[in-house]
């Protein structure tokens, strides 16, 4: 029990180091590039491993989603591998309204920000040419999708990099399902 506590705090005091990186630099501008097709509503479960080179971190949790592809939305929760939430929030193109974020994160200046900065670059605009382009690189960031396509349209990895704080995520579909109503 002392060991799983230990390695929670561990994992929570890196996670906060890195959205500490994350904060110090400034959002950047919204969205040029084209909108999202309607593909429908999905719900996703990722395999998510943040790392920030200049604070030797490395750090994997669980992402669960949920994207409207029509209204361009998508509910966000990110989760320890000991089931920890570390956050929960609705993204659209143009807010983002945060549900829950753990009192750690919450310490950090504008994490809320980031966390729907990285969400928006990945699934509204880089995903919005994928499969079309599997490499997409936009002014300090760049985006690359390998290991095939689940349902002929999710990348099963992709790489995020921002060059700019520098930091990169890696995220891996673990399970994704159309969500019929």
């Amino acid at each position: 029990m002392f060991e799983a506590r230990r390695a929670l705090r561990i994992g929570l005091v890196g996670l906060c180091l890195a959205l500490t990186a994350c904060a110090a630099a400034k959002p950047q501008t919204p969205s040029v590039l084209p909108p999202m097709p309607d593909r429908g509503t999905w719900l996703f479960r990722h395999k998510v491993r943040l790392e920030i080179p200049g604070a030797r971190l490395s750090q994997g949790f669980d992402g669960v989603m949920r994207l409207d592809t029509a209204q361009r939305r998508a509910r966000v929760a990110g989760v320890t591998g000991l089931g920890m939430q570390l956050f929960d929030m609705e993204i659209s193109a143009e807010s983002a309204e945060l549900a829950y974020l753990h009192p750690l994160l919450a310490r950090m200046p504008r994490a809320g920000e980031h966390i729907a900065r990285c969400v928006r670059r990945v699934w509204f605009d880089c995903l919005a040419r994928i499969p079309l382009e599997p490499s997409i690189s936009h002014d300090d960031w760049n985006f690359s999708a390998t290991g095939g396509l689940a349902d002929d349209l999710w990348p099963v990895e992709m790489t995020y990099v921002d060059a700019k704080i520098p930091y990169t995520v890696q995220i891996r579909l673990v399970q994704a399902e159309k969500d019929e109503p």
